[in-house]
């Protein structure tokens, strides 16, 4: 293709810019437990799945790779959202994830699914016909400046003539579903994953250190804000509503009340590596790696979702996907959180002793990790932090938050379209401490991930200086946790380093 005639959308540069409006909420979808095929072996994994609003209609792509076998296939199930039962089965040789579906229920998007960089770059459109997924179109639709740059990442349709697509190297494109022809583009921030609400009217994502939501009908940017910090490979989510946004990147979250453009929580979740996949099942929760519920109000660790291969949301119903081995597979659509997980939210905020960080404790402070020159800063800067949640920091507490910067560390990173720059890391960290246990962490870097050049600079210049020491405004601009819960040791199905007030196995009983 030749990029240069695919008409580019302009980001405003105003950060007063700020169009936006709830679009109409989507049909009721009803709470209907869908039994699905069972995996044909031990080796079959579920690698995607899809939902479409218009259709009310969802599928789960499955691929079996069986070690030391040369052959491979792929199969589709697709179920329908009211009637609560499996529409079909199809297959197909080869690896193949599915992206998204059609208005009407029988194309779908899916991409190649080999293992490695620049190996998920084939897309294609197939018609599900028969039992079988008959390719209509087949290409690769992003350019590769490196290995790995054009693997899609993401896809939808944003109506029935019009598809999305995402890479990993930040090329989202929108393209006539009639011919595949690209109709715009516009370069976003490598490793993002969009977000369509659920009325796929807007379509948010990161361009550098600002927000942008895209109107889809109009094809063009009408709202853009700059993030409170820049974000690390952000993906993002819509409630139900189209009012809130939800963002997860790899320090924490970020909640935005779209109304008038602001953040109106920021947090890293303890216990969670909160880099990756994000949903928002209701306004006031999120579910972070298909799995994980998350109160943003309270910043508790509600509830695990254990089993769960793929998860999708809309109209307020979260779609938790598991795949069968000795048995059916089952999709268990459910509003989350569920009443048990409700009700354990509510007793736990009467009972102060289950948490060891909370409003009104006391603390120890330790910067003994810290270089003595930089100590009172950083104690200054988190004893503000600490204030403002009404904890105080006293010379003897059970509980201590520590700081520290780990010695410097040489390595080589890239920066797409600029090469391979040797740098010196400095990284610095907080942490909650309890019993010789940490609790909760979060950490920071003097390299940044992305460099916006102002005049005169050049991107050697400008990591040379940063390598000379630490960035000591990480401990200025850190978020805490406004709870941490006590540790509660080892229980069944849960793991230790996601402490959840409850834990529910999703299977094909269908029950939470």
């Amino acid at each position: 293709m030749d990029w240069s005639r695919v008409p580019t959308l302009a980001i405003p540069e105003d950060d007063g810019v700020w169009e936006y409006r709830p679009g109409a909420p989507v049909p009721a979808v009803a709470e209907r437990t869908v039994p699905l095929p069972p995996k044909r072996d031990f080796f079959e994994k579920i690698n995607g799945s899809a939902i479409n609003s218009a259709a009310m209609q969802g599928v789960v792509s499955y691929v079996l790779d069986r070690p030391g076998e040369g052959d491979s296939d792929s199969r589709l199930v697709t179920w329908d959202m009211r009637a609560g039962h499996v529409l079909g089965t199809f297959s197909r040789p080869g690896k193949w994830a599915v992206l998204a579906l059609d208005d009407e229920g029988g194309k779908v998007l899916v991409r190649s699914d080999e293992f490695g960089f620049g190996k998920q770059n084939l897309l294609e459109l197939w018609v599900l016909r028969d039992g079988e997924c008959v390719p209509i179109a087949s290409w690769r639709p992003h350019p590769e400046a490196w290995a790995g740059n054009g693997d899609l990442k993401w896809a939808a349709f944003l109506d029935a003539e019009t598809f999305a697509t995402c890479s990993g190297g930040g090329n989202l494109v929108l393209w006539n579903a009639a011919d595949c022809r690209p109709l715009v583009q516009v370069t976003i921030q490598s490793g993002c994953i969009p977000a369509l609400s659920e009325d796929r009217a807007w379509l948010a994502f990161a361009v550098g250190d600002r927000l942008c939501l895209l109107d889809t009908a109009q094809r063009e940017i009408t709202a853009a804000r700059s993030f409170p910090r820049k974000p690390d490979a952000p993906f993002f989510a819509f409630d139900a509503s189209g009012r809130k946004l939800a963002c997860a990147d790899r320090s924490g979250v970020m909640i935005w009340d779209l109304t008038d453009g602001r953040v109106e929580a920021e947090f890293a979740p303890a216990g969670i590596p909160v880099g990756g996949p994000i949903a928002m099942p209701d306004e006031d929760f999120v579910l972070l790696h298909r799995r994980t519920l998350v109160s943003v109000r309270t910043q508790v660790n509600v509830w695990e979702y254990t089993g769960t291969e793929a998860a999708e949301t809309l109209g307020g119903v979260t779609f938790l996907i598991t795949g069968g081995m000795n048995g059916p597979g089952v999709v268990v659509a459910a509003k989350l959180p569920h009443e048990s997980a409700r009700q354990a939210l509510e007793k736990a905020l009467t009972q102060p002793d289950l948490f060891v960080f909370r409003k009104g404790v006391s603390v120890r402070l330790d910067v003994s990790a810290i270089p003595p020159a930089e100590q009172a800063r950083v104690r200054d800067a988190l004893t503000k932090k600490l204030a403002a949640q009404d904890i105080r920091v006293v010379p003897d507490a059970p509980v201590t938050v520590a700081a520290g910067v780990d010695p410097p560390k040489h390595k080589e990173v890239s920066y797409h379209m600029h090469g391979d720059y040797k740098v010196t890391e400095h990284a610095a960290w907080v942490r909650i401490r309890y019993e010789s246990q940490d609790l909760w962490q979060s950490r920071g870097t003097n390299i940044p991930l992305f460099v916006i050049l102002k005049k005169g600079e050049n991107l050697e210049g400008v990591l040379r200086e940063r390598s000379k020491r630490p960035d000591y405004s990480f401990f200025e601009n850190v978020t805490l946790p406004q709870y941490l819960q006590k540790p509660q040791g080892n229980a069944p199905g849960r793991p230790t380093a996601i402490r959840t007030l409850g834990v529910s196995q999703i299977a094909a009983g269908g029950n939470l």
